[in-house]
């Protein structure tokens, strides 16, 4: 949890406003699940994305040899 922290907090507030919106009815205990389970989720997908583009773009050129 400790390496999508920030993810988490980037998103959290994203993933409530959201629910919000598409889903007024849910009752809070099955609302929060949803938004702990579904930020979770994308958090960890945004950090490995995250984390495959940096070692894309720092990936260093292999020398050739003749």
């Amino acid at each position: 949890l400790g390496s999508i922290s920030y993810e988490v907090y980037l998103i959290h507030a994203f993933v409530f406003d959201m629910l919000i919106k598409h889903t007024p009815s849910l009752q809070s205990g099955v609302f929060i699940l949803c938004c702990i389970i579904i930020t979770l989720l994308l958090s960890f997908g945004i950090s490995s994305l995250s984390k495959l583009i940096l070692s894309l773009i720092h990936k260093k050129p292999s020398k050739k040899t003749n």
